[in-house]
């Protein structure tokens, strides 16, 4: 998110384009809001408040792995089509610990 807010406010331009998707500048920002903003907010909380929303968060598990396989035949006949497009079955890189991050908060709000 801060990458998408620094290229709105110009930082995106000239040569820094490409610093703002690479992962020292997530690290460099996000290291310190998690130290400075969410770890004091974390510390001594009752989460037992959120134990009625776990139904909820199920139902909404349940309608986006619905939509998403409603919306995969269109996404592939779509970009078949295009050239010079392959299809992955799996590809690991660095995004694989924000895809585990809200896997693992997605099953944690669930129960």
């Amino acid at each position: 998110m801060c990458s998408y807010v620094a290229s709105a406010i110009g930082g995106g331009t000239n040569d820094y384009t490409h610093y703002l998707n690479d992962i020292a500048f997530r690290a460099l920002i996000n290291i310190p809001v998690a130290l400075v903003v969410l770890l004091p907010l974390s510390l001594l909380r009752s989460i037992s408040a959120l134990s009625f929303a776990s139904v909820l968060s199920l139902l909404a598990l349940t309608y986006t792995g619905i939509v998403m396989f409603v919306e995969l035949p269109f996404y592939h006949r779509i970009y078949s089509e295009k050239p010079g497009v392959t299809a992955v079955p799996l590809k690991i890189d660095w995004n694989i610990f924000t895809a585990c991050a809200m896997t693992f908060f997605a099953y944690t709000c669930q129960l």
